[in-house]
């Protein structure tokens, strides 16, 4: 199972490239971008929680890993982090990777666009009043992304990623705790 640093280390080839942690056989990368600075267009609207991510059950859980990747999706395009980093559990490492490697490019200038991340198929394989693991596939849509000021573009095709989310309840709500790649 990869790690979610094996996600960083594909995240800054696209600025946020979700590709693999260590394994042998790479997965497609993930959409790298976004820092401090976000640069995000009149038309970006950060993600608002849904009601259906609210709850304490499985079905909650699904929801807020939903969430969690439109989340992810919008902070690769605009650099705003500020999301990512509120849904974070506390001690997540894999988060704390994408969110700097998005700051990163962002600071140095650097851009990413593209349709983002989507989850496919989830399922709970483990459940308890206050910790849910889900797994499915990560569809990493087409992106375009700019690694500094002056870099020349690159773009990444869409990819499919086998992956694990571990998600628990903190202050009430639902926080991202990991995001494996299998």
């Amino acid at each position: 199972m990869r790690r979610m640093t094996v996600l960083v280390g594909a995240v800054t080839a696209l600025v946020l490239v979700l590709t693999g942690c260590g394994s042998d056989n790479p997965k497609p990368s993930r959409p790298a971008s976004s820092s401090a600075s976000p640069s995000a267009s009149p038309s970006a609207v950060a993600p608002t929680m849904p009601a259906e991510a609210k709850g304490t059950g499985p079905e909650a859980a699904k929801a807020f890993v939903k969430h969690y990747l439109a989340t992810f999706s919008y902070a690769a395009r605009t650099g705003d982090v500020r999301g990512m980093r509120s849904l974070a559990a506390d001690g997540c490492t894999s988060c704390g990777e994408l969110t700097d490697k998005i700051q990163q490019v962002y600071g140095a200038g650097g851009s990413a666009s593209g349709r983002g991340y989507e989850e496919r198929n989830l399922r709970v394989t483990e459940s308890s009043s206050s910790r849910v693991v889900l797994r499915g596939v990560v569809t990493q849509f087409a992106q375009r992304s700019v690694s500094s000021s002056g870099a020349s573009p690159t773009n990444f095709p869409r990819g499919e990623l086998k992956s694990q989310f571990e998600v628990v309840q903190q202050d009430g709500n639902w926080h991202l705790k990991d995001w494996s790649l299998l």
